[in-house]
């Protein structure tokens, strides 16, 4: 009976350690100054300006990526499948991202995932974009936007190729310390 006693009061004491482990990776002020989360926000820059191109370029209405949906052919999808995910979906991983920073994240192999996915999502999305109204089947209108929304992706992604070798940089010295 007392060693049942024993186990329990020793479950309660890791259980409250477990806690204060938590509330110690919370918030901290000096995070915000953080080489990660200073790129995080020029990245959040950038990645806001795709957005807002690709959700409000056409007098208000969302700008294609690609040839758009009116096209049927496969190509046309998977450059709009392609450029909706990157420009929404790295949105919204930015801002996540931003928030673990702040709160003493420390996952480097994530964060460095994020950053080379999103440098080759980013270069991919672009350099199609610019491609296809650059060929004999782009669209008729939306030429200089289109333009405009592919250079943009491709600056965007070198902000996540420099951001990526610098989470490489801090992998290797973390097993060179180690």
């Amino acid at each position: 009976m007392c060693l049942d006693i024993y186990c329990l009061v020793e479950l309660n004491h890791t259980q409250t350690d477990n806690i204060w482990k938590i509330i110690k990776m919370g918030f901290q002020a000096s995070n915000f100054t953080s080489r990660a989360f200073l790129m995080k926000i020029v990245q959040l820059f950038f990645v806001f300006i795709v957005f807002m191109i690709f959700r409000l370029a056409d007098s208000g209405d969302s700008f294609h990526w690609g040839n758009g949906p009116l096209v049927g052919t496969e190509r046309a999808e998977n450059d709009m499948i392609l450029g909706i995910l990157t420009s929404t979906g790295y949105f919204f991983i930015v801002l996540v991202l931003m928030v673990g920073i702040v709160m003493g994240d420390t996952s480097k192999f994530s964060l460095c995932l994020f950053n080379l996915f999103g440098f080759l999502f980013y270069l991919s999305a672009g350099s199609s974009q610019i491609y296809v109204y650059r060929s004999q089947h782009r669209p008729h209108t939306g030429k200089h936007k289109a333009d405009a929304m592919g250079a943009m992706a491709i600056l965007t992604s070198f902000t996540f190729l420099v951001d990526t070798v610098w989470s490489a940089m801090d992998i290797m010295r973390g097993e060179q310390e180690g």
